[in-house]
Parts: C-alpha cells; structure tokens; sequence
C-alpha cells in the first residue's frame, strides 16, 4: 500500500473519516442486501441450480451425450426435468425429451404450420378415441 501525504489539519482528517465512513456504510448496505437475498429460499435455489448446470455443461461425459441426443445440452434438459412434478418416469421422459428436441426441431424445420397442426389434431384425436375405448372397456367387464 502507498503511503499518502500527511494530514495539514485536524479537519483533514475528519473529512477523511467522514468519506471512509460513507464507503463503509454503503459496503455495509450492499451486504446487508446481499445476505437477505441469500436467506430467500428461491434465490439459493437459483444460484444452486446456475451452479450445477455449469458444472454438467463443462463435464465431458455430459458433452458427449449432448451430441448424441442431437447436441441437446445435458445441464439444461436435467434442470428441466428435475423442476418438473411427477414420478421418475415423467422427468426421464422429458429429460430425453429436452435432450433429442434440437434434433427433432431440425427435421421438421420444412413442414409447414398447416401440416404440423393437423399431424397434433390426429394424434390428439387418436389419443381420446384411445382412452375413450379404454373406458368403454373397463365399464363392460364383468365384475369377478
């Protein structure tokens, strides 16, 4: 540290006390903002989640499943299913999900919109006929 020149008077010095003073209390201010922050539970969650998504980005095993998902990145498609409700099975369904879906994005990229809704009409329509039949099956059997 350099040294500074001497003080010519005592009300050089208070002046200097009174400016440390104020770069204390806005130290003071910005760490007392700091530490409320990091008390709320959904800031130390975020800055867990940044962290651990950070750390499987920069994992090479983690990499090299992206690619193989179509370059899906590893930390992002985990973040998301594990922020999800539902069984194991719900988050490893979207965690594949969210991993081939840049893949995915990339072959459909020439249907068009009028295509794409109809395909989810049909399948919507599949989908309730299914059920629909199911239903139906499960209020005719006979009870044994």
């Amino acid at each position: 540290m350099a040294r500074s020149e001497h003080f010519r008077s005592m009300a050089d010095v208070e002046r200097e006390l009174q400016r440390l003073d104020g770069i204390r209390q806005h130290h003071e201010v910005r760490l007392g903002r700091h530490w409320e922050a990091l008390q709320d539970h959904d800031v130390r969650g975020r800055l867990m989640k940044d962290a651990v998504h950070d750390m499987l980005r920069s994992w090479k095993p983690a990499q090299v499943l992206g690619s193989l998902f179509g370059n899906g990145s590893f930390g992002s498609s985990l973040g998301f299913a594990l922020g999800r409700r539902g069984g194991w099975a719900k988050r490893a369904f979207l965690f594949a999900l969210s991993m081939a879906a840049p893949s995915l994005l990339e072959r459909v990229s020439g249907l068009s919109l009028k295509d794409i809704r109809e395909e989810v009409e049909l399948s919507i329509g599949r989908i309730k006929d299914y059920l629909r039949s199911r239903k139906e099956a499960h209020t005719t059997e006979p009870e044994g």
